[in-house]
């Protein structure tokens, strides 16, 4: 039975001298993940991280945290056996592999394998054998008791053996992981969130990439129902599993969207409503020190999408505005949704506020200078504030 799990790692092993920042950063996210969850403890070897599993420890409950946790590019259930560091001689080490294949035998006999193979990485290099005769040793022992194949191409089990530091891991599976890069460790972003499909398909992108994203949620209540906040609070909870913790903004848009639609040109209100959310959240990541913001916008979906819109519409922040669907069509943004489970959520038929006061035929091809113009009209900067100060923060928590 497994009592450790190796962490492997990608991207992060290729940072330089600040490696050890992400390292620190994705073993604290581990840590916290697995809280509660019976693991005895988070340690790092030779690259690697290697979780200490107690006895009750919930393995099913484990991995699945784990394949949740961001910078994890893939992870092992594991045996481990110790005293390679007393290992000198070529007489010994091969006894102590002896004992190992016994251990392994133990551990694969029920299993059901017409062919398998050894798979040693060394990173112990005084081991008195070589990768290559320790898969030879293990591999010969392995066949006299169990008769299979040895196939190196296209094994039915494949026996993976670390040798690092005074440990031998062996373990039968690699289970992937999510990739990217540690939640928290590429600073603070804020995201404009909607109950729709795309900007939570974009936030879980951010996160993926280092970022710590805070949700900011636009709502016309009570104009539109309750419910949609409702929902955009169950969206960010499944979020929350990739991230600690998340902070949403729930901001009243609604004397905004009045003041708008009684004084400018119907054709131009969304783009005028999409300027003032990026000034509320413009505000807003001023107050958490965030450094960008986010949205779900993908080129020429909707009306306020197109390139024309997108330029009038960044003009108004001076913080960049990362869009990582941009380039995405809509199936593939849907399958994201489903694989991380918003999609179902998403597709809920809650109105939001971007549903109030559309016009028919909006504008698809605004000018930036006419837009400025008529913006002169009206003081949104008073009304701008104030839905900043009536935000309603939540904190999120995963469990």
């Amino acid at each position: 039975m497994f009592t450790r799990v190796i962490i492997h790692y990608h991207e992060i092993g290729l940072k330089g001298k600040n490696r050890f920042i992400f390292e620190n950063r994705l073993r604290q996210n581990i840590t916290r993940a697995l809280q509660g969850e019976g693991v005895e403890s988070v340690g790092k070897i030779s690259g690697r991280l290697i979780l200490k599993l107690g006895e009750k420890a919930a393995w099913p409950e484990v991995k699945n945290r784990l394949q949740k946790v961001f910078g994890i590019a893939y992870f092992c259930p594991a045996f481990a056996k110790t005293g390679l560091k007393e290992l000198k001689e070529r007489g010994p080490a091969e006894e102590f592999l002896k004992n190992l294949a016994d251990e392994i035998w133990a551990n694969v006999e029920n299993k059901n394998f017409a062919s398998f193979k050894i798979d040693t990485k060394r990173g112990q290099k005084d081991f008195p054998l070589t990768s290559q005769e320790v898969n030879q040793y293990l591999g010969a022992l392995i066949w006299e008791k169990s008769k299979a194949k040895v196939d190196l191409e296209h094994p039915a089990l494949t026996i993976f053996v670390e040798l690092i530091e005074d440990f031998v891991f062996i373990y039968f599976e690699k289970i992937k992981g999510p990739g990217g890069l540690p939640a928290g460790s590429a600073g603070k972003v804020v995201a404009l969130i909607s109950s729709g499909i795309d900007s939570p398909v974009a936030s879980y992108e951010l996160m993926k990439r280092g970022a710590e994203v805070i949700f900011v949620h636009f709502h016309s209540y009570p104009s539109t129902s309750i419910l949609s906040q409702e929902n955009v609070k169950k969206i960010v909870k499944i979020l929350s599993q990739y991230q600690p913790d998340s902070k949403l903004y729930l901001v009243p848009f609604l004397d905004i969207q009045k003041e708008i639609t009684a004084k400018l040109p119907l054709n131009l209100g969304i783009i005028f409503y999409r300027r003032a959310m990026f000034k509320i959240a413009q505000k807003i990541a001023e107050q958490e020190k965030a450094k960008a913001l986010v949205t779900g916008e993908s080129l020429g979906q909707v009306a306020s999408q197109t390139l024309e819109n997108i330029l009038v519409i960044d003009e108004t922040s001076t913080l960049p505005v990362f869009r990582p669907l941009i380039g995405r069509d809509k199936e593939e943004i849907i399958a994201l949704a489903k694989k991380i489970g918003t999609f179902e959520l998403s597709i809920l038929p809650y109105e939001d506020c971007c549903s109030l006061f559309i016009p028919a035929h909006p504008e698809t091809k605004a000018n930036l200078a006419i837009v400025k113009e008529l913006e002169t009209q009206i003081n949104l900067e008073p009304l701008v504030n104030e839905a900043v100060q009536k935000a309603k923060v939540d904190i999120i928590k995963e469990k």
